[in-house]
């Protein structure tokens, strides 16, 4: 469950990239290449461009595509990692406990 929560995690966060090219994309051609570069160096900027922008431009689902899917993307893989850690530390102790098991038995 973790590796698929994982995997669906980065996929999402994936598509949310691609949404953020696409914006990127549209700053280049509407602003020209001095913004557009600035927008691909600092993406906070491009974050403020694009929703300033989205009404203008048509971009408000994408802009939404964006955040949403990132912010989904990093919670999934934020909950799957910490369910892995927590399968972890059960596996972890229960080794530990099969050890002395095995120690009290030999001695």
């Amino acid at each position: 469950m973790a590796y698929a929560l994982i995997g669906l995690g980065g996929l999402l966060a994936l598509i949310g990239i691609i949404c953020q090219i696409m914006v990127l994309v549209k700053l280049f051609q509407t602003e020209g290449a001095g913004k557009g570069i600035l927008g691909l160096l600092c993406s906070p900027y491009l974050l403020i461009w694009g929703f300033m922008n989205a009404g203008r431009l048509n971009l408000m689902k994408l802009m939404l595509g964006w955040i949403g899917l990132t912010i989904i993307g990093v919670v999934l893989c934020v909950i799957g990692s910490t369910m892995m850690g927590v399968d972890l530390q059960r596996q972890m102790n229960m080794n530990s406990s099969l050890t002395v098991q095995v120690q009290r038995h030999l001695a």
